[in-house]
């Protein structure tokens, strides 16, 4: 706060010296700021600071710059090991594994399971799985029947991969008579 009023100077650069700053805003009266269309950033790592100028014109000394990344690219999407496709169980919790996929800002995984092979009635829906397989719990027992399962990575950004194409599973818990 000041008497006489203070405004901000904004500064955005790919380099933490700021030499060449990628935006540089002057004048703002609010302590915020949301990049518009036209100033939109390339993915990348970028560093920001801000100082207070005064209704008088006298200027503070830039804050500490603070650092984030833009990343707009999704992870690869990842591939299904087991149960193989098609395979018969006759464990209503089956153990389902996948691949690993590797992501600079991290990984997490999406895993559906459903009776209907365009995943229109959802049986079981994991998100933000960190291991590389998911065992179902004596809760999420299956039925008998045929099921189709996938599994998508999302990055550290939140940005998902596309859906694994689906594997079905048939689960048998019948004796033969």
């Amino acid at each position: 706060t000041d008497p006489s009023g203070v405004t901000y100077q904004l500064q955005i650069d790919n380099s933490s010296d700021f030499n060449t700053p990628v935006l540089s805003k002057s004048g703002l009266s609010a302590s915020t700021y949301t990049l518009s269309d036209a100033e939109a950033l390339a993915d990348g790592v970028y560093y920001w600071r801000v100082k207070a100028v005064d209704g008088a014109g006298n200027e503070g000394s830039w804050s500490w710059y603070w650092d984030f990344r833009i990343d707009t690219n999704p992870p690869g999407t990842p591939s299904l090991v087991s149960p193989a496709y098609g395979a018969a169980s006759n464990d209503n919790t089956p153990t389902l594994c996948w691949y690993d996929i590797s992501d600079p800002s991290g990984v997490s995984y999406n895993l559906q399971i459903d009776d209907s092979p365009d995943f229109s009635s959802l049986v079981l829906s994991k998100a933000s799985l960190t291991s590389l397989s998911y065992t179902l719990d004596d809760a999420e027992a299956l039925m008998e029947g045929v099921y189709y399962w996938r599994v998508r990575a999302v990055d550290g950004a939140g940005n998902p991969s596309n859906w694994i194409a689906a594997w079905s599973l048939v689960i048998d818990t019948t004796a033969p008579s």
